[in-house]
């Protein structure tokens, strides 16, 4: 190592170095916010947190995913069920 324009000498340090320097505070800072500062913004905005402008929701699919929109229209219907349930 020799000194550059008067300075200190810098040392040479090789990439695992910097990796294994670097990669405890990826993991420590991913550990935080997803599991800490998330759960608690969440906790408190509450409902607010899955608000979204009417707008939006037309633009947006509503996938129905447990089939709640489904009983409802069969509940109007009670006359044609017609659901089979195969095993």
């Amino acid at each position: 190592m020799r000194p550059r324009g008067g300075r200190h000498p810098v040392p040479d340090i090789d990439i695992s170095a910097k990796l294994s320097a670097a990669l405890p505070v990826f993991l420590v800072d991913a550990f935080v916010v997803r599991l800490a500062l998330v759960p608690a913004v969440m906790t408190i905005l509450g409902e607010r947190i899955w608000y979204h402008p009417r707008w939006y929701a037309r633009l947006v699919p509503d996938p129905d995913i447990e089939g709640e929109k489904l009983e409802e229209e069969l509940d109007h219907h009670p006359g044609e069920r017609r659901l089979t349930v195969v095993a």
